[in-house]
């Protein structure tokens, strides 16, 4: 998002490169310079800004667009975190902390089942469900992710969500102690998790 601001950033730096490798794009060569003596180099039409390669914005939104579904189509792995948080129960049982706005969710998809009968057994066919992953917003209508932070925050103190998931975003502030006033007063384990470099 995390996944998706950088996908989206690499579909559109690959936009015109792309357009132009696979011919949708049109070039427009320079015309001949002009044989006449008496031109003078401003009036040639080699020295016009409009004789550079260019294309057309028809052809680079088209391929704007195949691309965007070829990106969509991947199948990626999920990030470190969203793999933890999975993990872990889930977005149910998961207090998450962090800056994000978004976050990659695994769901069971239940296939549709046949309706068909065997005549045989007298008993339809059941396909087997699937695992996908869908892009979900973390807040419930909340605008800042603060306000989402606080929120995840009381749900941990109250016992409702027994892990949490905290980063450096929303370290500042906020705690998670055994206080004497929360409800969850069950023993913390804190485990540090540190990673060689940052997409932040």
């Amino acid at each position: 998002e995390e996944g998706g601001g950088a996908r989206e950033r690499a579909v559109d730096g690959a936009l015109v490169s792309a357009a132009n490798a696979d011919g949708s794009g049109a070039q427009t060569a320079p015309p001949a310079p002009s044989s006449s003596p008496t031109s003078s180099p401003a009036s040639s039409p080699s020295s016009s800004p409009t004789s550079s390669p260019t294309c057309s914005l028809a052809a680079l939104g088209e391929t704007k667009s195949r691309l965007r579904r070829a990106a969509l189509e991947l199948e990626l792995p999920a990030s470190l975190l969203d793999r933890l948080v999975d993990r872990l129960g889930g977005p149910s049982k998961v207090a998450e902390l962090t800056g994000r706005k978004n976050r990659v969710v695994r769901h069971l998809v239940a296939a549709a089942s046949s309706k068909a009968s065997s005549k045989a057994t007298g008993k339809g066919q059941q396909a087997e469900s699937s695992w996908a992953y869908r892009v979900e917003k973390r807040g419930l209508g909340e605008v800042k992710t603060k306000e989402v932070n606080l929120r995840e925050k009381d749900a941990f103190m109250a016992g409702k969500k027994l892990v949490a998931v905290i980063s450096d975003a929303a370290s500042t502030g906020i705690s998670l102690h055994a206080d004497t006033r929360a409800k969850n007063q069950r023993r913390r384990t804190h485990v540090t998790v540190e990673l060689p470099w940052s997409a932040d």
